[in-house]
């Protein structure tokens, strides 16, 4: 009888954290939602240094490579484009596999103008659904090379 209410209090207390845990997950990117939508507000107020401050504060808080994105996006229509990469490489340093990422990186260093650096990343992109946009910094690191 002990063994079995001390059996019953261990898959208790096992399916209690693992609840605990599903909801923890879904309140931080609810919350992570909430100050991106708080930023949005800001740039709407026109306070640019505002949020590309509180971007680059929450960077720190991403969890997932959609979130460093989501930062970069902003930053890019901030004209930031050295915090838009600075939040791309963050992300990579978390999620060094992540293809998204990886074009996001490839695509923000051709828009300005590092096309060498660009080349080196597009060689990671080979074999992902964004190959496409590796081969652009490819095409465009021959034009440079042609004149």
């Amino acid at each position: 009888m002990k063994r079995t209410k001390t059996n019953l209090f261990l898959i208790g207390s096992l399916l209690l954290c693992l609840i605990v845990t599903a909801c923890s997950k879904t309140d931080k990117n609810e919350l992570f939602q909430q100050r991106l939508n708080a930023i949005d507000s800001v740039v709407q107020e026109g306070n640019t240094q505002k949020a590309l401050n509180s971007l680059r504060a929450l960077r720190k808080k991403a969890q997932l490579p959609i979130q460093y994105l989501s930062i970069a996006k902003r930053e890019l229509r901030l004209h930031s484009p050295v915090q838009a990469l600075q939040s791309i490489q963050a992300g990579l340093k978390k999620y060094p596999d992540d293809s998204m990422l990886k074009a996001a990186l490839t695509h923000t260093l051709m828009q300005e103008d590092r096309i060498e650096d660009a080349a080196v990343a597009a060689e990671t992109l080979q074999g992902t659904p964004y190959a496409g946009i590796g081969t652009e910094a490819l095409i465009h690191v021959d034009k440079a090379k042609q004149t």
